[in-house]
Order: C-alpha cells, then sequence, then structure tokens
C-alpha cells in the first residue's frame, strides 16, 4: 500500500538537515541555480487560499509568512534543476500548529512535478533525494510502544494498522528478521473504527504486559475482519479468555471498559504519528530512515 501522506493539498513527509546536490544527466558542474524561495512561499500560500479559503475563512487571508521552507535538496537532471523540498505551513489560529509538505518543484517555485522517471529502467529521478527528506535521526522517544529488545543493531519502528494487509505482511518480514533487531516498537495507526477497537485491545495488553508478543501476533496473523465491534472482542475473549479478567464477561462490558480507558491513548498515537505527516499505512523507520509501503528488498537491505 502507497503510504499517501495528509495535507492540504500535497503529499508530506517531515525531515532536517541540508544535503549536497543530487545530479542526474548532463547539467554542467558550473552551473548554479538557485531556488527562489520567496515565490515558492507565495505559490503555496496562494494554492492554500484557493483549495481552502471557501471550505474555512481562516484561510482567505493566508500568506507567505506562514509558509517555511526547511529544507532544499537540489536535483539535475539534462540542463534542468528541480528542488526537492520541505515546506511547513503554520496553519491559522486556533490550531497553530504545522503542516510538513514534501514537495518538488522548479527552481522558480512555481511548478510542481511528481516524478520523473528514467524510461529503460523505471527508476525515480526524485526517490534519492526524497528518501533523505524522510529521514529522521531522531524519533520521539514515547513514539511507539517497545514490542522487544534484541541483540541487533538496527532500531526499527512501524507505524501500523492491524487490518491493512500490507502491514500484516511486513508483521511477518520483521518476525523473520528479529535477530538483525536491537528494539522493535510499534505505533498504532488506525485507519477506521474497527481499527481503532483492535488497537485498544493492544494498547490494554502493552499498558499491562500482558502478552503482548502473542497478542500482537494473534491481531496481525488471525484476527479477522468483522464490522460488529462485539464479534471482534469476542474473537479477542475467545483466544485468551483471560483478557475477562480485565475486560469483564462480555462484549458489551469489554467495549465500555476499552473505550474508557485506551480511546484518548489510541488517539493521540496516531496524532503523533500525523504530526510527523504519516496519514496512511504501513511506515517503517530503520535507524530514522523512513520506507513507505511494504518493501521487503528495500528493508532486507537497511537491516542488514
Amino acid at each position: 500500500m502507497k503510504v499517501v501522506f495528509r495535507s492540504l493539498f500535497f503529499a508530506l513527509i517531515v525531515c532536517v538537515s541540508f544535503f549536497p546536490l543530487f545530479a542526474f544527466g548532463g547539467a554542467s558542474s558550473e552551473e548554479t541555480v538557485s531556488l527562489n524561495v520567496e515565490n515558492l512561499k507565495k505559490s503555496i500560500a496562494q494554492r492554500t487560499v484557493l483549495s481552502w479559503g471557501q471550505k474555512d475563512e481562516r484561510f482567505q487571508s493566508f500568506s507567505p509568512d506562514r509558509v517555511r521552507v526547511d529544507q532544499q535538496i537540489p536535483i539535475k537532471f539534462k540542463e534542468n534543476v528541480l528542488f526537492a523540498v520541505k515546506v511547513a505551513l503554520i496553519l491559522p489560529p486556533p490550531d497553530n500548529r504545522e503542516e510538513v509538505l514534501l514537495l518538488v518543484v522548479d527552481a522558480e517555485g512555481q511548478m510542481q512535478f511528481t516524478d520523473i522517471q528514467d524510461l529503460s529502467s523505471g527508476r525515480s529521478l526524485f526517490e534519492e533525494p526524497m528518501a533523505l527528506l524522510r529521514r529522521i535521526e531522531k524519533l520521539p522517544a514515547d513514539f511507539g510502544k517497545p514490542l522487544f529488545q534484541g541483540s541487533g543493531v538496527n532500531e526499527v519502528v512501524v507505524v501500523s494498522d492491524p487490518f491493512c494487509p500490507y502491514c500484516r505482511q511486513g508483521w511477518t518480514f520483521l518476525k523473520k528478521e528479529r535477530e538483525r533487531m536491537q528494539s522493535l516498537r510499534l505505533v498504532h495507526f488506525p485507519l477506521n473504527r474497527i481499527s481503532e477497537l483492535v488497537c485498544m485491545a493492544l494498547a490494554d495488553a502493552e499498558a499491562r504486559n500482558f502478552k503482548v508478543l502473542e497478542i500482537t501476533d494473534f491481531v496481525y496473523e488471525e484476527l479477522r475482519f468483522i464490522q460488529d465491534p462485539k464479534a471482534i472482542l469476542n474473537q479477542f475473549m475467545t483466544a485468551f479468555p483471560e483478557l475477562k479478567k480485565n475486560w469483564g464477561e462480555d462484549a458489551d462490558t469489554a467495549l465500555a471498559h476499552l473505550e474508557s480507558k485506551y480511546a484518548d491513548k489510541v488517539r493521540k498515537e496516531r496524532m503523533d504519528a500525523q504530526a510527523l505527516g504519516i496519514q496512511s499505512t504501513p511506515v517503517f523507520f530503520v535507524n530514522g530512515y523512513m520506507v513507505e509501503g511494504f518493501r521487503a528488498d528495500k528493508l532486507g537491505e537497511l537491516l542488514k
């Protein structure tokens, strides 16, 4: 599943710092092309007004001073120079939070490009610079719940929805690579109300340190998707009857218990992921390097 990042109108992620030039093709190394940052900020502000001004009056006067360009990586190909950029939108009050954008634009800051591929290989010229933009040197210490500590050298964080098929493939893959990991953390990112309930059940197991790996395995390998929340909880209580001691003897009581104790926690966890620009699943971080979607080849390469 390709990860799609929510923003006002762009695809997005996060990162920091400045990286050297990526050269593709035959542009002269003597050429110096600079990004017109002011034009870019103006273009983004105008686009924001057009996209959101009619829906929300707060955006009708959205100005370039609420746009911040945090990072830019030049991309040369042939005689052209584009820029991969990380941009932050400072949303109007009362939000005052930041929305992070990842874009590839022309040097004038007026045109956006979604991709340019080598026709013979299918390789995207944007892949490497965008991968650098995605790198996060230090994730928040409380981002996700530690599932295990191992003897490997890699720190892995996975942002996941329990019923996303690619998340399930990713879980199976990571189990096989456990010896290469120093730690594995799981961030719950439910995409619907049933997934949210399942994440509450996982949060309960994590909070009480009750068969965390066994229950996580059950969720990602055996739990069947059913629209009825009570039927979901009955699957848990059939597989793990001990849960009734804390949840109650029936699904109604269990539902009330989980929602009262863990709904806010699960929603905050999702919001924390969204603050990093994440909106869909799965997303993997291997030593800070972000991988969108389940890509066994790339994950295997990073875990070596």
